[in-house]
């Protein structure tokens, strides 16, 4: 939804996995297993777009889903809120 902030989500995400008290071996199975079930709406359909075994690591995963939903030029204007100008003039 436009409200949910990204980075927000992976934080819960990361929170509830490390509920399971997997070994760190383990830890990218568990990540690429559950992310599924974290989404909704946009970003569960975004998901299920991608090519089968187009996404086979969790950096992977992460960095595309990012990408998507919090791309560079949000970063930048963010960015330039913060600071109350464009960052041009820093």
């Amino acid at each position: 939804m436009d409200y949910e902030e990204p980075h927000s989500l992976l934080y819960i995400f990361y929170e509830l996995c490390g509920t399971f008290g997997m070994i760190e071996t383990d830890e990218e199975a568990l990540l690429l297993r559950v992310f599924s079930f974290s989404l909704i709406g946009k970003a569960k359909a975004w998901l299920q777009s991608q090519p089968n075994q187009s996404l086979t690591s969790w950096k992977d995963v992460k960095a595309r889903f990012l990408s998507k939903f919090f791309p560079p030029s949000k970063n930048t204007k963010a960015k330039e809120a913060i600071c109350d100008k464009p960052l041009c003039e820093a």
